[in-house]
């Protein structure tokens, strides 16, 4: 079922996109670390 986006569906959309990406860089800095 795919119409037009909501705004509130673009919202969540780069909410998930900013916590996907905070949690690569997190990860990574992480990994960083150990060594």
């Amino acid at each position: 079922m795919k119409g037009n986006p909501q705004p509130s569906d673009n919202i969540i959309a780069s909410k998930a996109t900013t916590i996907e990406i905070f949690t690569q860089i997190t990860l990574h800095l992480r990994g960083y670390c150990q060594f």
